[in-house]
């Protein structure tokens, strides 16, 4: 029998209306996995989150507990040395035949058995005595709020090259006070330390001036 437009209409219909179902329940399927893959995705970023805590605090514990032990030996080893060097703040010749120079608690600082100190301990000394050096200017010099940055380092240079003799500098002193840097810089280098430091007071009394810092 011979199918008209309407048989052949009403399947494909049918057919469609199956296919509509089968990709229905293929997409609820799909869902559902999905659904479950992001539950599983859950439950595995939660134990590895719970790992990696306890993992951490178990490095944090092992870490506190290796530097207590360390602090707890240090501290005893130094409270035992203080004891039996004793402290001298200069230079001096310890006991032996041989006098080897040392300092502080017996730090060894004697040339000819490869003392002396590290580039890091230099650095951590001279910044001490930076902070001392501005700690005296500020309490020695009226006006040195008012001075900008460039000439503030100028006199901190000076006076960690001259220490107290800075202050015999009366011209100079008198000249900073009336903010007249051209005359500063003046008296800064009609001096015999201008004479014995040369280009290094040639540099500073340049900066005094023109308020340029050189590096």
């Amino acid at each position: 029998m011979r199918k008209t437009a309407a048989d052949v209409h009403l399947e494909l219909s049918v057919h469609e209306k199956e296919c509509a179902e089968r990709w229905k329940t293929a997409f609820n399927k799909f869902s559902d996995i999905e659904s479950d893959i992001k539950e599983l995705h859950n439950k595995i970023s939660s134990g590895m989150t719970t790992v990696i805590v306890l993992l951490v605090g178990l490095i944090y514990w092992c870490s506190s507990r290796k530097c207590s032990v360390m602090s707890d030996l240090l501290g005893k080893v130094s409270h035992l040395l203080r004891l039996h060097e004793g402290f001298v703040s200069h230079v001096y010749e310890d006991s032996t035949p041989e006098k080897y120079l040392t300092i502080g608690y017996g730090r060894l600082v004697d040339k000819r058995l490869g003392g002396g100190i590290s580039e890091e301990e230099a650095q951590y000394l001279l910044t001490n005595d930076i902070q001392n050096c501005i700690k005296i200017l500020k309490s020695r010099i009226e006006c040195w709020d008012q001075l900008s940055e460039t000439r503030q380092i100028v006199l901190i240079n000076m006076y960690f090259n001259l220490g107290n003799r800075l202050f015999n500098f009366k011209n100079m002193l008198a000249a900073l006070h009336e903010k007249d840097f051209d005359e500063v810089a003046k008296q800064m280098l009609d001096s015999k330390w201008a004479e014995q430091v040369k280009g290094r007071a040639n540099e500073l009394a340049g900066m005094m001036k023109t308020d340029v810092f050189h590096s």
